[in-house]
């Protein structure tokens, strides 16, 4: 990283993760920077051996170089446009990591390979069955090491949206069906067996999006969790599937179900939490309003 002309101090600015993520790179390039984060207080102090101080107490700020470690884009305009910094120059470490943004189609299509797979430079991977899935599928990553996978032979009849954070995937099957999906997975999977059949305004997400911790040991409680659904199961619609969340081959999520809890094969599950309301069953594709059959042998037997 470039590090200017004229600089007589360098103020590394917010102690998040961003800066966690890239403190040895920090201490190898600004050796002798000092560091300063809104929760400080005025006055000298130090944190993780930088000296805390305020760039607002800078004289000569065209002498200051203040490197922002953060991904709110709105916090980091703020912080660049403030007519109290003004002079100073900025360097925004984020150039390094991935910002949260949504994909589009043209950017995944230019970036695909002859496997069509697209890669970035922070290991997030989208492998489609099929390039047409594209236009009715939409991809965001927020994070590193992140995969999307669609089977061959799948289908998308109105949305899907996939949203990935650190360290995930989101694996869905050969010949499965989506009319209209969310999916979110962070820290965990999200895997969706072959010839599974999802509904209209499916939720599905591994995490809670914020942390939850017991307020006397003050350890965390909610923790990311796979979920997985097996081979042709029928997601009805508006469910929503969440951290933990299992259910077995040939089963049928009822509509409006919600659950984080496990289930076994051939089952019926519906409710708020979902409980098991019908075992030993199987289901097929085929629409109950253009034909009226009474057993599975008469529907075999009519194909």
């Amino acid at each position: 990283m470039a590090k200017g002309k004229d600089i007589s101090m360098t103020i590394i600015w917010g102690t998040g993760y961003i800066y966690k993520k890239y403190r040895d790179f920090l201490r190898s390039e600004y050796p002798d920077a000092c560091i300063w984060d809104r929760k400080f207080t005025d006055g000298d102090s130090e944190y993780d051996g930088y000296t805390v101080r305020s760039p607002y107490t800078i004289d000569r700020k065209e002498d200051c170089r203040i490197v922002i470690c953060m991904t709110d884009q709105n916090e980091m305009e703020k912080i660049e446009s403030s007519p109290e910094l003004s002079g100073c120059h900025f360097v925004r470490l984020t150039g390094m990591i991935p910002i949260e943004r949504r994909l589009t189609t043209e950017e995944i299509r230019e970036k695909m390979d002859a496997d069509g797979v697209y890669r970035d430079c922070y290991g997030n991977v989208i492998a489609c069955g099929s390039p047409d899935l594209l236009d009715r599928a939409s991809f965001r990553f927020n994070g590193e090491n992140a995969h999307v996978r669609i089977g061959r032979n799948c289908r998308i009849y109105d949305n899907l949206e996939t949203e990935c954070g650190n360290d995930c995937s989101i694996i869905i099957g050969d010949d499965s069906t989506i009319h209209n999906a969310v999916i979110y997975s962070a820290y965990a999977d999200v895997t969706i067996g072959r010839d599974c059949m999802l509904s209209y305004g499916v939720f599905i997400r591994n995490h809670d999006s914020h942390f939850i911790f017991d307020k006397v040991t003050g350890k965390r409680i909610n923790y990311s969790r796979s979920i997985n659904i097996g081979d042709h199961v029928w997601v009805g619609q508006r469910s929503t599937l969440l951290s933990g969340f299992g259910i077995g081959d040939g089963s049928i999520v009822g509509a409006g179900s919600v659950s984080s809890s496990s289930f076994g094969e051939n089952l019926v599950i519906a409710g708020c939490p979902a409980k098991v309301i019908r075992n030993d069953v199987c289901w097929d594709r085929t629409m109950t309003w253009c034909c009226n059959y009474d057993t599975i042998s008469e529907m075999e037997t009519d194909r």
